[in-house]
């Protein structure tokens, strides 16, 4: 007691020595106690969709769903603070202030305050980017740029078949999203009223188009939609853009800009959520994190994370960059649970050197899933189209392609959904602490839900995963000729099928392999490849 005296006073003495400046604070609060808002009333604080999400997945509303408590709001802004936003799930508020003095002693005393945590210690300009209208550029060599990285995942099989994350509403927390609003990419997203909204949690003031273009090129890798130039993991889905991140500094205000924001998309009834964003060490020093505080339950933004979970949406958050450097671990929210943490390969399967490592401090596998981190097409300010590296490029083709499997399959919940994705990727038998699980096969996925439970459509037959390793499934809807044949010509099998199908492969090498399909409507040839 007498040492938490001390420090307090200490704290207090070196703010009355600072110049006059904004500092920001989270303020946790100790409880919900005289709340006009109740849960029999959710529409007051949760939209329709956002309810219809939780029943679909049988989800139950609980006191984290109610909103703090006005009153104590009231109390804080009578203090002399200015109120920046506050959190349902953690209860608590962030706000600003000028007198940490006075203000401080007050609310400190206040009886339904926890605890008041200095998060930020200055103010930073934003920086704008250049509004002129330019066409869309590509490489004519390329034709689509991201077919590649999708077709890792098998995603433009599902294309094929019309999943392509129509009704799906996916949020994109990120540092701006430059030139969206010009850029010809994202005009079906524009004419389609696909762009769901924005809204800046750094400067309600600002304009998040003008701001930093790291989210532009996360939004590409998605929501791209320029056919035979790029086209995106899920083209056809619905997007908020959010703005939570400052990337002119690194405070932990930006962390509490995150949790208001996955509560805002909660709130609105969106159902997939990426973030190509990490934490773990601030301008301020003392406020880094350590790893032992990577274990899920100690950083507000990945308490938040798991939240999210829990209402209902898949979470999708880059697992960091810092695998060749001293941190090495996952960040924050990367730890939490619950949620898709994805790592980065080369087109090759092999694990990219500066993709973060797990396991999480409480010994939790980490990444859970990979994606392309080096290479990965993007887009820039201009709609030029290039080649870049990270994490933050795998997470949200992960996510689109997870966007649409969830359109294919939308009796699944969110964990199942995950547990479908771990099933269906290319370690899920034996997973580390590289790739977690491996690369996500949705096609595959999709395919071994669907002919179980009679929801494929039977007009055409499928075979899968391909590429395979030891046994070949597949649907014939008709009694068909089987026969597959190695580039030389030799026939390896042949058989008659109807219905299901499967057959095992051990004993053949890898490589690419010939399937033909012989049926009353004539005959199919259809490349394989088993690795």
């Amino acid at each position: 007691m007498f040492r938490k005296v001390v420090l307090l006073t200490l704290f207090l003495h070196v703010f009355s020595c600072l110049p006059a400046q904004k500092f920001t604070f989270w303020v946790a609060f100790a409880d919900k106690k005289n709340s006009p808002y109740s849960l029999d009333d959710p529409l007051c604080f949760l939209s329709e969709r956002a309810l219809q999400r939780r029943e679909r997945q049988g989800l139950s509303l609980d006191e984290s769903d109610l909103p703090v408590t006005p009153a104590y709001i009231d109390s804080l802004t009578e203090a002399g603070t200015t109120l920046l936003g506050t959190s349902r799930w953690l209860n608590g508020a962030m706000v600003q202030m000028n007198d940490t003095v006075g203000v401080l002693k007050k609310i400190r005393r206040m009886s339904f305050v926890s605890s008041v945590q200095l998060t930020k210690t200055e103010e930073t300009s934003t920086t704008s980017v250049s509004t002129k209208k330019k066409l869309l550029q590509s490489r004519s060599e390329t034709g689509d740029s991201a077919f590649r990285q999708n077709a890792m995942h098998e995603l433009n099989r599902l294309h094929d078949l019309g999943f392509k994350g129509d009704g799906i509403h996916v949020a994109v927390l990120d540092a701006g999203f430059a030139n969206v609003d010009i850029l010809e990419a994202f005009d079906s997203l524009r004419i389609n009223n696909r762009l769901l909204g924005v809204r800046d949690f750094v400067d309600a003031s600002a304009d998040v188009y003008r701001q930093h273009a790291h989210g532009l090129a996360v939004l590409s890798t998605m929501a791209a939609n320029t056919p035979n130039v790029m086209v995106g993991a899920a083209p056809n889905a619905s997007y908020w853009l959010l703005r939570t991140e400052d990337d002119a500094t690194e405070s932990l205000s930006e962390t509490d800009n995150w949790v208001r924001a996955i509560e805002f998309a909660d709130s609105v009834g969106v159902d997939v959520v990426n973030s190509s964003l990490g934490y773990s060490t601030f301008d301020d020093t003392l406020t880094n994190f350590s790893y032992n505080d990577m274990n899920g339950r100690t950083a507000r933004i990945s308490l938040a994370a798991t939240m999210a979970a829990r209402k209902g949406m898949l979470v999708v958050n880059s697992a960091g960059n810092d695998g060749n450097k001293s941190w090495h671990y996952v960040a924050a929210p990367a730890d939490a649970d619950s949620i898709l943490t994805v790592g980065g390969v080369y087109y090759s399967g092999v694990h990219c050197a500066f993709s973060s490592y797990g396991p999480t401090s409480d010994n939790r596998i980490k990444p859970t899933l990979c994606g392309v981190a080096y290479d990965a097409y993007v887009m820039g300010t201009a709609g030029d189209i290039y080649g870049s590296v990270g994490t933050s490029f795998a997470s949200p083709i992960v996510a689109g392609a997870a966007a649409c499997l969830w359109q294919a399959l939308p009796q699944l919940t969110n964990m199942q959904l995950i547990d479908l994705l771990k099933a269906n990727a290319s370690q899920s038998a034996a997973p580390d602490n590289a790739l977690g699980y491996g690369i996500p096969n949705v096609y595959q996925a999709y395919c071994n839900v669907a002919l179980n439970t009679e929801e494929i459509d039977r007009t055409r037959f499928f075979v899968f995963p391909n590429p395979f390793t030891e046994v070949l499934k597949g649907y014939f809807p008709e009694q068909s000729e089987i026969s597959i044949f190695d580039l030389k010509g030799r026939c390896l099998f042949a058989s008659m099928a109807e219905g299901n199908f499967v057959l095992n492969t051990k004993a053949w090498q890898q490589g690419v392999y010939l399937l033909r399909v012989k049926n009353k409507n004539g005959i199919i040839v259809e490349k394989i490849v088993k690795r």
